[in-house]
């Protein structure tokens, strides 16, 4: 009896360092958050030939219109000559849906739709956007 729990001891000793020393693949290790890639930055700015430096801020106040699908937006948009003036103004940087426009949409919660039953922007099961203010 004295040798059985012994042995029993023995081995989940031994099995048990085992399964301590197993080392977790990096592919899978959740602590690992990056392998050779270059440490991170705030800002690039480009340099001229003359060594002046070229920056624009693209930060402030940007006009906005939602369309309910591509179709739907307006014609020639991207024309200079295009009047935006009655479009509404939202912050850059900044996400429309949480200025209002538009369902957020939350990639890490799971959908209940079936996989093939997502909704595409045209699809009827699709919300429609909110109505510019």
């Amino acid at each position: 009896m004295k040798r059985a729990s012994l042995t029993v001891l023995f081995l989940g000793i031994l099995l048990g360092g085992h399964m301590v020393a197993q080392e977790i693949p990096e592919w899978q290790d959740v602590k690992v958050t990056g392998v050779n890639k270059e440490r991170g930055r705030a800002a690039f700015t480009a340099a001229g030939p003359e060594g002046e430096q070229y920056r624009m801020s693209l930060d402030g106040k940007w006009k906005f219109r939602l369309s309910a699908n591509p179709a739907a937006r307006p014609k020639d948009f991207f024309r200079t000559s295009f009047s935006v003036k009655r479009w509404k103004e939202i912050p850059v940087p900044a996400n429309w849906e949480m200025q209002g426009y538009d369902v957020p949409s939350m990639s890490t919660i799971p959908t209940s739709l079936p996989t093939g039953a997502r909704p595409s922007p045209n699809s009827r099961m699709a919300p429609s956007p909110r109505k510019c203010p």
